[in-house]
């Protein structure tokens, strides 16, 4: 029967089995020194920068208050404000000026310009034909209200060197129609109308006559005189008092 071979220890064994767990444990507390060591390195390290942020946060201040110089960009806004302004009164003298002078001087020759043709061209006032040979004071009357009545009318003869007549004495007007019968006749029929108001005595239109005399007689046929203005055709002949 074998038995078991017993191992012999040393003293030197023995030094070697104590010496090897010291340095174990010496080799375990340097490796923990170190790693202390490195993260107080590090730590260090880190807290360094975090005053060297800091501090370009504090300097990074101002750049926000340069920021608030473009508050001083609103500045030239004012500026530009009132440059509208002081253009816009420029303007507005100029304006007011030019229609102000251009307006009063042009009406002004304008309406002195037609008085005077209305004042000469009627022998009794008025804005009328010109009554040709002018005439009593009632013909002038009479001729105001033929011009007022009747517009479209634009020749009218008054007095003219004819003996035994009324054109003779400027008691009668010839209201010249031409061709327009239709209103030769509306200016008979008017002044036969207002004989009263205009102290009309006598009138003559188509070859016809109408006296107050013979009123109640109406409208009686005239010999031929041979041409249409002696028959009275172109114009209506009306006699005054």
């Amino acid at each position: 029967m074998a038995y078991p071979r017993r191992a012999i220890i040393t003293p030197r064994l023995v030094l070697y089995e104590i010496r090897l767990p010291l340095l174990i444990a010496g080799l375990a507390l340097v490796v923990i020194a170190g790693a202390t060591v490195a993260r107080t390195a590090t730590t260090v390290e880190t807290a360094q920068p975090v005053p060297a942020r800091a501090e370009h946060v504090d300097r990074s201040g101002p750049r926000p208050t340069l920021t608030a110089t473009p508050s001083a960009e609103p500045a030239p806004t004012p500026e530009f404000t009132p440059t509208p302004t002081v253009t816009s009164p420029k303007a507005t003298p100029k304006a007011t000026a030019k229609p102000t002078a251009k307006a009063t001087p042009k009406p002004t020759p304008k309406a002195s310009a037609t008085t005077p043709k209305a004042t000469t061209s009627t022998a009794g006032g008025g804005s009328c034909p010109t009554l040709q040979g002018g005439g009593t004071a009632r013909t002038r009357v009479l001729h105001q209200a033929l011009c007022a009545r009747f517009p479209q009318v634009k020749t009218y003869y008054g007095a003219r060197n004819e003996s035994g007549s009324f054109h003779g004495t400027g008691q009668a007007i010839d209201a010249m129609v031409y061709s327009d019968r239709a209103t030769g006749q509306a200016i008979a029929d008017w002044a036969r109308a207002n004989a009263g108001t205009y102290g009309i005595t006598e009138v003559i239109w188509q070859q016809r006559i109408w006296t107050t005399q013979r009123a109640s007689e109406g409208w009686r046929v005239m010999a031929d005189r041979g041409s249409i203005t002696q028959n009275h055709f172109d114009h209506c002949h009306i006699s005054v008092r």
